[in-house]
């Protein structure tokens, strides 16, 4: 089958890469749809397995032993940790990481909602425990996963979502949900810090996914410094020593680095919100081929990417 793999001499694409083999748990998808994610270049294959891509839309081909949720020619959409990743002609997942696509839901926005909403969805509520009214920051606003935080804030009942983003993004981020934007170019230029612009603990939930995403930005103690007390900054990426303090629990409490448990129930959830989904130009559902894949690659590795970067595969005739 084709696949993108990664190869000796760094990610490439592939024409005879081997049909992932069925397992107890889990599904074969035949593979209508899939994203990019920044971690989809960064991890190594020996943590991520050698297909490329954590996203994945496509429908049932096949159930493993134990797996009672799912059927043959199921629409589902989720990841594949665990399994065999998403772009591809073929995807092995679990069937607990994954949910039922809703009618009228394309495959491209099925393909990139699972890492970038979910992580949003149990940012906000389950880590940063957001209550309808809170005023919200988020860090790092006009990339995917920013963009799903913001759209998941107002979703939940914010009273007032602030953007942290360039201004060359502050439409795009308005669009999505933002009441107020921070242009780091120019309100934090000059040594200038959140803190001299909202003040001491203005915001119950700051949500950073800029920290630590490649490009040297760290708003780590410039986001505690405008929480409230007692309330949590909750970041998706964070240095090695971070990482390892997370795991041996001895992060500070106000700050938290976190996994998401991407489960049946949140991937249902976040798509039955039916948010607008925002794509980076040409890449909303282009086919899934070697060249449009590799440009793809490209614009995730430049970190400009301003929205999703999503495939689709075409069916089989007959499908």
């Amino acid at each position: 089958m084709f696949a993108l793999i990664r190869g000796k001499g760094g990610i490439c694409w592939s024409t005879s890469q081997p049909k992932p083999h069925l397992k107890k748990g889990f599904v074969l998808l035949r593979v209508r749809g899939t994203s990019f994610n920044p971690v989809d270049y960064k991890i190594p294959k020996l943590l991520a397995g050698q297909v490329v891509g954590m996203d994945v839309a496509g429908v049932v081909e096949e159930v493993g032993p134990g797996v009672t949720s799912l059927k043959i020619g199921d629409e589902v959409f989720g990841t594949t940790m665990g399994g065999s990743g998403g772009f591809a002609e073929f995807s092995l997942a679990k069937a607990s990481n994954l949910g039922r696509k809703p009618p009228g839901v394309s495959w491209a926005t099925a393909a990139a909602l699972p890492v970038a909403w979910v992580t949003g969805l149990q940012a906000l509520r389950d880590h940063s425990k957001m209550q309808s009214g809170d005023k919200v920051l988020v860090i790092g606003a006009s990339g995917g996963t920013g963009l799903a935080g913001l759209q998941l804030a107002k979703a939940l009942g914010a009273s007032e979502v602030v953007a942290v983003c360039s201004g060359a993004n502050s439409d795009l981020c308005t669009k999505h949900g933002a009441d107020r934007i921070i242009d780091y170019t120019v309100d934090l230029a000059g040594g200038r810090k959140l803190v001299d612009i909202v003040g001491e603990g203005y915001f119950d939930v700051v949500y950073d996914c800029a920290t630590n995403s490649g490009g040297g930005e760290n708003y780590k103690n410039q986001g505690l410094a405008v929480l409230k007390k007692g309330k949590i900054m909750t970041a998706i990426n964070g240095s090695l020593g971070h990482w390892i303090r997370l795991f041996c629990g001895c992060l500070k409490r106000q700050h938290r680095l976190f996994l998401a448990d991407v489960n049946t129930a949140d991937l249902e959830f976040v798509a039955n919100l039916n948010l607008p989904l925002h794509f980076a130009d040409g890449f909303d559902g282009v086919p899934l081929t070697e060249e449009n894949v590799m440009r793809g690659l490209e614009l995730i590795k430049s970190r400009r990417a301003r929205g999703k970067v999503a495939f689709t595969v075409q069916a089989l005739t007959g499908q």
